[in-house]
């Protein structure tokens, strides 16, 4: 490769020389070597070089990098890979060289997705994009975490901040989010008594305030409705045949506890109620029963075992035709007091006291 000059001479006899001359340039295929880095932060620079000057450098991948074309100053931009390339031509063709640039970027953390809420003893996984980083919680005495898997334990009520951190080559970048650790809602039913002669009824619900009850009718979903300040009420259609209605579940924010009670409405009944102020147990108090009267020799009773207040006859003598207790029900009869059935009796429950029943003119307890 260089200048070379060629001469041409003649000489004849008699009639002198002559020449001619000629400067030719040898050129060579190029050796195009890049050298410069192969991994940049984005946001940073570096100089690329190459054995030939006086070439043109570019860059294939620009979202990723760009290059000055004439000095080859380097600028990584984005997270991913730029082909650099340099190019020269001369007398013997255009010739090429390139090398990959890699541009990374600190973890580009996205939110964590997972449970907000956990109930105390419960589990849930957390989960970031960007894998492999670290987990950390500000509270462990009310909700630990795994630092490696991102399993968060509810321990004892209370908040706790989540942290995730993860770091490369670039840098390090963490996020939260806070997490609160609750008690498992509760939810019953607090009274429920089948109407009189096919009229509505009301079935009344109480638990943790604000929590979120699921409620069945013969085995099928009815509705989902929250116990606002602690209770619900919820009023039949009119009752011409057996209601079940199902209390399923209770839940709130961390967790779902299932319930599975049920209260059964049957048409045609007197049903105890209870909880009249000051009354709230007392047979006598006509407030006490669905109807708003008295059983008498006539009536037929039922009585539910969700109703917080199960009656109790404390004296005297009571009259029924049927009577019907609810498993885990309870009718107390205090010694002296009589309760006259006149049919018969279903009793998954108890009749409990001193006093007597009599069905039938048979003495059934004492």
């Amino acid at each position: 490769r260089g200048n070379a000059t060629i001469t041409y001479s003649i000489v004849t006899v008699g009639c002198g020389s002559d020449y001619n001359v000629k400067s030719i340039t040898i050129d060579t295929t190029i050796d195009m070597s890049i050298t410069g880095d192969t991994l940049l932060c984005s946001g940073a620079t570096t100089l690329y070089t190459a054995t030939e000057t006086d070439g043109v450098w570019r860059s294939l991948d620009t979202p990723y990098a760009t290059v000055d074309e004439t000095t080859g100053f380097v600028t990584a931009i984005a997270q991913g890979n730029a082909r650099i390339q340099y190019s020269k031509t001369n007398s013997c063709g255009s010739f090429m060289g390139s090398q990959t640039l890699h541009v990374l970027s600190a973890p580009a953390l996205t939110l964590i997705a997972g449970a907000r809420a956990l109930c105390i003893g419960n589990t849930g996984t957390l989960h970031n994009t960007i894998t492999g980083g670290t987990w950390t919680s500000s509270n462990p005495a009310a909700i630990t975490v795994d630092s490696t898997t991102g399993v968060a334990r509810s321990v004892a009520i209370g908040t706790a901040n989540i942290t995730y951190t993860a770091s490369n080559y670039c840098g390090t970048s963490t996020t939260f989010d806070t997490m609160q650790s609750m008690a498992a809602p509760t939810a019953r039913i607090t009274s429920a008594a089948s109407p009189c002669g096919g009229n509505s009824i009301r079935v009344s619900f109480a638990g943790t305030a604000g929590a979120t009850i699921r409620l069945l009718l013969n085995s099928s979903y009815l509705y989902d409705t929250t116990l606002v300040s602690g209770s619900y009420n919820l009023t039949t259609p009119s009752v011409t045949s057996t209601l079940q209605y199902k209390l399923q579940s209770v839940s709130n924010a961390g967790c779902t506890v299932n319930i599975d009670t049920t209260t059964t409405i049957y048409p045609g009944l007197i049903n105890w109620v209870g909880g009249h102020t000051g009354n709230e147990t007392n047979w006598y108090d006509p407030a006490n029963w669905s109807c708003g009267a008295i059983p008498t020799v006539n009536d037929d009773i039922f009585v539910s075992a969700p109703i917080l207040n199960q009656p109790a006859i404390t004296t005297g003598v009571a009259y029924v035709r049927s009577m019907t207790l609810e498993s885990t029900a309870t009718l107390s009869i205090s010694s002296g007091a009589v309760l006259h059935i006149k049919g018969n009796i279903k009793s998954g429950g108890t009749i409990a006291g001193a006093g007597t029943a009599v069905i039938d003119g048979v003495t059934a307890k004492k």
